[in-house]
């Protein structure tokens, strides 16, 4: 199953990380107020060298853990079995950053079900929407280079070492002058949601990626068009990828995650 593994080129503790600003600890306090299932007890926290799982009876999240688990003996993970979801997500908060990356799970868990519905993945709607125009994308995805053929021009804003990078001191401008803004969900765990969002606020904007929350209030109160998230389809599934070290491309391929979306009143551009 190697094929299956995700290997991450930058080390854990070497992600960039910003102190908690106003703006952030907003969006985070809108995001905790916003589930539907506070008090639901945590059964399960499986930690992996990827993504992190954590399920409360038939609900589970999953989130990312931006490339390692080494910080796993300073997390909460052995302590938050037994508290609320909504405990755990608070996590959001914390300084480690696999402790957020326990919250998002928590966070994703927490959240109201999204009614079945045809659901087209990220690439479709970003093409769709991006094709002639300038799309801005935040992350490293597998399908960049689609998007860079079909976009008028491209802007791929990604800290490690990917070819047609723009720089860090020029991504504010990339964000505030492109029609598309394509946001990696791990921006949260990286504390640079809020400020991409509010950057790029003018164009249509898809948050992206199985950390990504299928909030409501991203859509409301931040204007955010589509979330393009992932619900947890098949919990043995989902734990035992994990722990070997599954890509969520993998998983979604596996049939653990389905894609699934919420979606915005904005009309398309």
């Amino acid at each position: 199953m190697d094929e299956k593994r995700c290997h991450c080129s930058l080390p854990f503790a070497r992600l960039p990380q910003g102190p908690l600003s106003d703006g952030e600890a907003s969006l985070i306090k809108a995001l905790l107020a916003g589930i539907s299932c506070p008090e639901e007890v945590i059964d399960e926290v499986v930690v992996g060298p990827k993504q992190v799982l954590v399920r409360s009876g038939d609900r589970a999240g999953i989130a990312t853990t931006l490339g390692s688990s080494d910080q796993k003996v300073l997390s909460e993970a052995g302590s938050v079995k037994g508290g609320t979801l909504k405990e755990a997500a608070s996590l959001l908060y914390d300084d480690l950053l696999l402790n957020r990356s326990l919250g998002a799970a928590a966070l994703n868990a927490a959240l109201e079900a999204v009614a079945d519905e045809e659901s087209p993945n990220a690439l479709e709607l970003i093409l769709r929407e991006g094709r002639g125009r300038h799309v801005a994308v935040v992350g490293d995805f597998p399908f960049t280079a689609r998007i860079a053929e079909v976009a008028g021009q491209f802007s791929l804003l990604e800290l490690k070492d990917r070819p047609g990078c723009l720089p860090p001191h020029r991504w504010d401008e990339a964000l505030r002058s492109c029609d598309v803004a394509a946001i990696t969900g791990t921006a949260l765990l990286t504390r640079s949601m809020d400020r991409y969002l509010s950057l790029s606020s003018e164009a249509y904007q898809v948050v992206l990626g199985a950390t990504a929350p299928l909030s409501p209030v991203l859509l409301d109160r931040y204007g955010v068009d589509v979330i393009a998230g992932s619900i947890v389809a098949d919990i043995e599934g989902v734990r035992a990828g994990i722990l070997e070290g599954w890509s969520i491309a993998a998983l979604h391929r596996a049939g653990c995650l389905r894609f699934c979306n919420r979606t915005g009143h904005r009309p398309p551009l």
